[in-house]
Order: C-alpha cells, then structure tokens, then sequence
C-alpha cells in the first residue's frame, strides 16, 4: 500500500496495478504520491530500505525544493543544511524543467566519502542554494557538494552527471564552488547546462580539488556572469584535475 496524494481525496491504494518503478511516474499521480508509490511499492522490504547500489537506481521527479527535502529515500543532512544527502545510493532526479528555489537555506545535494554513491540530474533549475551552517569548516558547492576518497588501492570515487539543467545564484560565499564543489576521485560531467551568477570566493561556478582522480567533462554549455573575488575571478577552481 502507498499514499496517492490526491487533494482533496488523498488515500492509501494498492500496489497491484503497478508493474514496475516507471508505472508510478505515468498513472496520474501527484509528484509525492508517485514517489511514495516507487517507495513503498519497489523499495520497501519488511526490515529496512535496501541499499542503492549502482546497480540498484532508484529515481524520483521532484517538483520543488519542499519535495527535495520531504523525499525519504534521500533525507535532509542537517549538519551541512543539504536537502537531499545521497552518500551511500545510487539516485536519478528528474525536474521536468522546473525551478527548485532554496531560497539560501541550504544545498540541494550533498554525498560524503563512498564509494556507491552517484547522482544524474536531469532537467532542473537549481537557484539560490548555498550551505547555512555552522557545522561545515567550508561553505563550498552552493548547490552540490560532493566527495570522494583519495588513497591509492583504497580510491573511491563518487560519480555525479548534470544534464540540460540550470544552476543560478547560488553562493559558496567564502569558498569554493558557487554551483559545485568536488573533493577528491569525483567524476563529473555536465551536458547542455546553463551556469548564471553563481559566486563564491573561488571558481565562481565549479570546484575541483583533490590529489587525483577527479575527472570534470563539460560539453555544450553556457557560462554567464559569474563571479570569483579570487583567482582572477575565475568560473573553474581546480588542482589535479582531468579536463
């Protein structure tokens, strides 16, 4: 059973006539009861939500920042005032070209050092994020901030691709990333984006930083005025970085 989220006659239904993830998403149903639906239907076992794994990718449309951060699947990290941290899973977002306002109360996406994690966004406009705080010893990656682990053998290296998507004034204020921050064996690539007066103190749009592994791919995109107070106001902070 799910919750369908119908105003005004939300209910519970059965999973029965859903044959599979994709099913939730083309039946009619609200955004939350969809999600909720591809939960509890596809995901739920009697002890405990499996975990992703890239092999198992779970995959959600979100609507708004508020559905972001009431999403189960991918909770709200507190400490570092993300709406959705995906450290550990294997997660697909969809917008459907909608704007997600954070409205500078915290990041959209977050992942710590794992080696499972990865997230591919698609179709999204994400405006006005940046990290609020005081937990974090930086404030980098306005919208996204994502790392790896560094190490020789022991690498871990965390995926994340972008796709026909906007990042706009988001702030990484005094650090680095004012759209997204990459820290150690990340590999990023980002397809047909707009990046818009995005700031932070370093690479006004993207931070890479690290001792190896990080990989950032760019094709097809538009930077605009976005802004650096350091480095020669530069959109790309890097060390160690394959272009």
């Amino acid at each position: 059973m799910f919750c369908n989220f119908d105003v005004p006659l939300s209910a519970c239904e059965s999973c029965s006539k859903y044959t599979n993830e994709a099913s939730c998403h083309s039946d009619g149903l609200p955004t939350k009861g969809a999600n909720d639906c591809v939960q509890r239907c596809f995901r739920a076992s009697p002890t405990a939500a499996p975990a992703a794994s890239p092999e198992t990718v779970a995959e959600y449309v979100v609507e708004s920042y508020a559905d972001l951060k009431s999403l189960v699947a991918c909770p709200e990290n507190s400490k570092y005032t993300a709406a959705c941290d995906f450290t550990g899973k294997a997660m697909v977002f969809r917008c459907n070209n909608r704007t997600l306002d954070a409205a500078h109360s915290g990041r959209f996406f977050f992942s710590e050092k794992n080696a499972l994690s990865s997230l591919k966004v698609y179709d999204c406009t994400l405006k006005n994020g940046q990290d609020v705080s005081t937990s974090s010893p930086t404030q980098d990656g306005g919208a996204i901030y994502v790392e790896g682990v560094q190490g020789g053998a022991n690498v871990r290296v965390v995926k994340l691709e972008v796709h026909n998507s906007k990042f706009i004034s988001n702030d990484g204020k005094e650090g680095s990333g004012g759209a997204i921050a990459l820290l150690h064996a990340v590999h990023l690539k980002v397809y047909r984006c707009i990046f818009r007066s995005n700031k932070a103190t370093t690479g006004g749009c993207i931070s890479a930083y690290g001792t190896s592994n990080i990989i950032v791919t760019i094709k097809i995109s538009t930077f605009d005025s976005n802004i650096a107070s350091e480095v020669s106001q530069s959109p790309l902070a890097h060390s160690n970085l394959g272009l």
